[in-house]
């Protein structure tokens, strides 16, 4: 095995040396501008140490067991990312329970297994950028109660190509200036599950689904899905331009500054975003809006609202018609237990 001295200190049984990464077998790794690059397969990575370089780490190989941030250990992209998996890089396993930084702490443009981020892990995206942008195709993306997902521009970001299997969270998925808490641009998500909290700001929904699919979305009984961007703040989930939504399961909470639930475009940055579709809309928790609980007047639900729970503010329909949460009952199906 052998790597760049100058960025990690490499020794087989010194004492007193910090051992940054370890192979579990003996591998070639270059270093280019990345505090560690890893470019010929292996079966797993060990990163228990703080690790830093333009690029916090690089991978264009085929990590087949796992690639492990400890709880002692970091990743931090000083001019770039904290971590990259390249369009050709494959990892069966990342897990995270240390801190992942940089502009973008993890961009992944290849095939990825699982990500899980623990109780203790943190990826923390710069200003302008997301914490989590993903290019590839991840078949769980988890974050644990504990674990923190934040930017200041968006925290998970799904990007045209993107394809994620299950997205779970019990934790924290936070944008903190201008952007939503998952963001889904024109890829594709099969479920949302959410028992923590995702949170938008600025005029960005906590979930924002412009333009790409998602199969269904629950936000649990411990689940908050909200915006809280002030005046010109946006709603706690979006659905634009055509965005499809198979099904929405709310038990929890859904609160926007502007709707609950939007389904009707916006307007932001001057491009005028049309509706969506959602199949079915399911509420037995909470959604609350200033302007209204839900709005579809430019939307289309193609098979039923049905209320369970509570609904607080203007109910807004299709063509225009707005009806109070009482009036809207009577509209759609509705139902107390």
């Amino acid at each position: 095995m052998s790597m760049n001295s100058s960025l990690l200190w490499n020794v087989s049984g010194g004492v007193g040396f910090l051992i940054a990464v370890s192979l579990s077998a003996t591998r070639t790794m270059a270093a280019p501008v990345a505090g560690v690059s890893i470019t010929q397969d292996t079966p797993q990575v060990m990163v228990n140490a703080p690790t830093s370089g333009n690029i916090g780490l690089y991978n264009s190989a085929n990590i087949s067991d796992s690639l492990n941030i400890a709880n002692s250990g970091s990743l931090t992209g000083t001019a770039g990312q904290g971590l990259v998996n390249d369009k050709s890089g494959k990892i069966a396993q990342l897990v995270n329970n240390g801190t992942i930084s940089g502009n973008l702490a993890i961009a992944n443009n290849g095939q990825m297994g699982s990500f899980e981020n623990g109780s203790t892990g943190t990826l923390t995206g710069g200003l302008g950028y997301r914490a989590f942008f993903n290019n590839g195709t991840i078949t769980s993306l988890i974050n644990d109660k504990g674990g923190t997902i934040t930017a200041a521009s968006g925290s998970i970001f799904n990007g045209t190509g993107g394809q994620i299997g299950i997205l779970d969270n019990e934790g924290v998925v936070q944008s903190t200036v201008a952007g939503s808490g998952v963001g889904n641009y024109n890829g594709q998500i099969q479920t949302i599950l959410n028992n923590g909290t995702i949170h938008g700001a600025g005029v960005f929904g906590g979930v924002y689904n412009n333009a790409g699919q998602i199969t269904i979305v629950v936000n649990g009984k411990g689940g908050s899905i909200f915006n809280n961007g002030g005046l010109n703040g946006g709603s706690g989930l979006s659905n634009v331009s055509g965005g499809q939504i198979g099904r929405l399961d709310n038990y929890g909470t859904i609160n926007g500054t502007q709707y609950g639930v939007n389904n009707s475009g916006d307007n932001i940055n001057g491009n005028n975003n049309t509706g969506g579709t959602i199949g079915v809309l399911n509420n037995y928790g909470t959604i609350t809006g200033t302007l209204g609980s839900i709005n579809n007047a430019a939307g289309v639900v193609t098979t039923a609202v049905n209320n369970y729970g509570v609904l607080n503010g203007t109910v807004v329909l299709g063509g225009g018609n707005a009806q109070s949460a009482g009036q809207w009952q009577s509209v759609f199906i509705c139902r107390q237990w």
